[in-house]
């Protein structure tokens, strides 16, 4: 086990210990005059080992029957696994070392929790014989029961943070956001309990996995507390190192002691995930911003300017991708040939869909104001939301071209709803001939893929069934008493709770205007 290397204070404060060198003060005990000392029995993150079964036990024989009470033979266990990372890990959660992972279900000793949790999502795209006859939604169920039932909550390991997040996923495709919420609860609370970036690992690839568990936790409070409007637990932490290049961590052998991680300038450059966490950061100033708008926190001369700050950051984000990140066809080609061209993909839909969220509000404005000028900033605005959109679609349409590049996550359905509705939104009020084809033959594409994520995953269906709710709100917009603006924001804001009718109300700040305005105190 590596020895503590942070004093005590900055332990309690959960930052980083930084020393000129081994045997001297840290820089924040001798700026505020501390002692600086090192606690040399700290208390290590619990050997997931001892808290829960292994996966194969002498009770508990593999068999190829599709059960939950029984694990799967070493194939179909193994196929299951490489299908979770290829559909399930191209993007955030990040929670497993492949090699490690793959390894310790050969050989049995990873926990079944772990296991069972893992293959509840990944076994939908399975074409074992096995599974025949089932359908694809149904056959992760009996595993994630399974799971639960394992599950044991006072086990404060790193264990039950993984399980917690895979079990909040499966209620989260599941549409169940008051369970997922609570599952995604636990694995906050947890990693604050295990001080997690900051946590004793027992080799430099453990160390690595904590960080990028932590910013899974992290990336998922921001897409939670937006669409439930509930406070975050946990907050971006600069002084946690961003994911280092994947492709480099997939490659590290398992058990690993001699690997010594990059330095942050030499790691951060290619890392998917890294460039992940800078755009999920915009994503939360974005909804911070949409949120207020819809609240009426952030006042209407403010909004514009806020906008543009927002637009230049993401602008800048965008340049600052080095040469092998930028979204082209050999960098697509690239990618595939390190398996990881879904990873590369989901950069960049993230990117745009963050990019349509920023402008979305603009659609409304313009949509019935003929006398805008090309240059008028609102005017601007809205055109980016359609292009944003546009340049989204047209990265889910070409990555069904090689089974390499397919996206097939139930947070594809989400992004892909609402760039829909902004193509719905052209086609209902744009005045351009040439714009209303586009937007159509675009909208036929977008409800391919969507009824093909549908055979997946139950929320998708839940999320096609919002964008009849926007239709049939963009009717209603035509009459001027229904303010379809404060609408749209709350159909965006708030997309995994229901849309209630009283929702369209106009003559009164109405239910979810008063979570939103918690959501933004209690940031």
């Amino acid at each position: 086990m590596r020895p503590v290397s942070a004093c005590v204070h900055c332990r309690e404060r959960r930052k980083r210990c930084l020393r000129a060198r081994q045997g001297t003060s840290c820089a924040y005990c001798i700026d505020k005059g501390l002692e600086c000392t090192v606690d040399l029995k700290p208390s290590p993150v619990q050997d997931s080992s001892r808290g829960y079964a292994p996966l194969v036990s002498p009770e508990v024989p593999t068999t190829s029957r599709i059960s939950s009470a029984a694990v799967p033979d070493p194939h179909l266990s193994s196929e299951l696994i490489d299908l979770y990372f290829i559909h399930v890990n191209a993007s955030f959660p990040s929670l497993f070392h492949r090699p490690t992972l793959k390894a310790a279900v050969r050989d049995g000793t990873v926990p079944k929790v772990l296991f069972l949790a893992i293959i509840s999502l990944s076994a939908r795209f399975s074409s074992h014989p096995g599974f025949e006859g089932i359908e694809p939604c149904d056959r992760g169920r009996p595993y994630a029961e399974e799971a639960q039932r394992l599950l044991n909550l006072r086990d404060k390991s790193i264990t039950t943070i993984q399980a917690c997040i895979l079990l909040g996923t499966v209620f989260q495709v599941e549409g169940d956001p008051n369970t997922e919420s609570i599952y995604y609860a636990i694995a906050s609370r947890m990693a604050l309990l295990l001080d997690l970036p900051n946590a004793v690992a027992d080799s430099p690839i453990e160390q690595e996995l904590y960080h990028r568990i932590w910013w899974s936790i992290i990336t998922i409070e921001t897409w939670h507390s937006a669409a439930l409007c509930i406070p975050r637990t946990l907050n971006p932490d600069e002084n946690v190192p961003l994911p280092f290049d994947e492709w480099e961590f997939s490659q590290l052998k398992p058990g690993s002691d001699s690997w010594v991680r990059p330095s942050p300038t030499e790691d951060s450059s290619l890392s998917l995930l890294g460039n992940m966490v800078e755009l999920n950061q915009l994503l939360d100033g974005v909804n911070k911003l949409n949120a207020g708008i819809a609240s009426g926190a952030t006042k209407d001369e403010n909004i514009q300017q806020s906008v543009q700050q927002l637009s230049c950051s993401l602008d800048a984000w965008k340049s600052s991708l080095s040469t092998r990140l930028q979204y082209n066809d050999a960098n697509i080609a690239y990618w595939v040939e390190k398996n990881l061209g879904q990873a590369f993909l989901n950069l960049h839909i993230l990117y745009n869909n963050v990019g349509q969220r920023l402008f979305y509000q603009f659609l409304y404005l313009v949509q019935d104001n003929t006398d805008l000028s090309p240059t008028d900033p609102t005017y601007c605005f809205a055109k980016k939301c359609k292009l944003y959109a546009t340049d989204f679609c047209e990265i889910i349409h070409r990555a069904r071209v090689q089974p390499e590049t397919q996206l097939l996550s139930s947070l594809v359905g989400h992004m892909l709803v609402i760039a829909s509705t902004v193509q719905l939104h052209t086609l209902l009020f744009s005045p351009d001939d040439g714009e209303i084809a586009a937007a159509k033959l675009c909208l036929e594409q977008n409800f391919e893929v969507l009824m093909h994520l549908n055979s997946y995953w139950p929320n998708v269906s839940t999320a096609m069934a919002r964008f009849n709710d926007f239709h049939t709100a963009c009717l209603r917009g035509r009459d001027s008493s229904f303010q379809l603006g404060r609408w749209m924001l709350q159909f965006m804001l708030q997309f995994s709770r229901p849309l209630e009718d009283k929702g369209y109300a106009t003559d009164s700040r109405d239910f979810w205007a008063a979570e939103i305005s918690r959501y933004l105190n209690d940031r």
